[in-house]
């Protein structure tokens, strides 16, 4: 059996590992609960769920509602996040040795399937660490992408990405002037397009400072 077919079984074996965490009910902590309510009410105020907001998180929940509960909803997410992760990490790397060692590592195989958000972060680190690596190698076509998904992801989970920010603006400083104005007005209108409303739902953004504080 050749090395490729391996690594796409023991790819599946991962799968087929996690999928018995699908039979969950209840929430998995106190941070599981508040996104579960707050799938089902958003209320900042309330942490429904907690600060930051993870607004995005919470409507992908919210989506999911009419087909599962919100336990198994939060699962289906991490997995799905997960699995993005490494197929970035995998095109990164080019390795498949690598992408399964990360992928069976305890802490990835731990929260890769649980009610948390952590796998954001992987995604994050995986999806924009690959775009930025490229974009600083002279792709600069994918400034725009990069700093589209830093946008988008912000929205899933801010921490991450915040982290994130100097790999990213030192990959998109190596851009030309144009293209460097396009990703950052790209960036700027998609980050305004959730931040706004999360701000005006929470009553404004001294408000929204204040819960964050």
């Amino acid at each position: 059996m050749t090395p490729r077919r391996w690594a796409l079984l023991a790819a599946l074996l991962w799968v087929l590992l996690q999928l018995p965490r699908l039979a969950v009910r209840y929430s998995y902590d106190w941070d599981a609960s508040q996104y579960a309510r707050g799938a089902v009410e958003y209320n900042l105020a309330q942490h429904q769920p907690q600060p930051p907001g993870y607004p995005l998180h919470v409507m992908a929940l919210r989506a999911l509602l009419p087909l599962t509960n919100p336990a198994r909803g939060q699962v289906v997410l991490s997995l799905v996040y997960t699995l993005a992760a490494l197929w970035a990490f995998r095109r990164w790397t080019g390795s498949d040795a690598a992408t399964l060692l990360l992928a069976f590592s305890p802490v990835i195989f731990f929260y890769g399937a649980t009610q948390s958000t952590y796998p954001i972060d992987l995604l994050s680190g995986s999806l924009l660490g690959w775009l930025a690596w490229r974009v600083a190698q002279g792709e600069h076509r994918l400034a725009v992408p990069l700093a589209a998904c830093a946008a988008v992801l912000a929205g899933f989970r801010q921490s991450g990405v915040s982290f994130l920010l100097p790999m990213i603006a030192y990959a998109v400083w190596q851009t030309p002037w144009r293209r460097r104005a396009q990703a950052l007005a790209t960036g700027a209108i998609l980050a305004l397009a959730w931040f706004v409303p999360l701000a005006i739902s929470t009553g404004g953004l001294a408000h929204l400072r204040q819960l964050n504080s």
